[in-house]
């Protein structure tokens, strides 16, 4: 068997191996279905707006902290 013919085989193996794992794990759902189960999966809050908006610039401002300290980690210092 050649080098191809090996290759060809690893890779139907992996197909096969990927296929069998989505057979395990596929659910299968009508559309509505689908977005029932969506629905009831999704978290709900019922946090006041004002409240919603002061959360999320709160986790925006630390994701900008993080980001400007994860640069600033990255960039050499400057040479006097």
């Amino acid at each position: 068997m050649n080098e191809f013919s090996q290759q060809n085989q690893r890779f139907l193996r992996d197909v096969d191996e990927r296929l069998k794992r989505l057979r395990e794990i596929c659910v299968i759902e009508t559309v509505d279905e689908g977005r029932a189960r969506l629905a009831a999966e999704r978290p709900m809050t019922h946090e006041p707006f004002d409240k919603a908006v002061e959360r999320r610039l709160r986790e925006l401002r630390a994701l900008m902290e993080l980001t400007t300290s994860v640069h600033a980690a990255r960039t050499p210092a400057a040479k006097p």
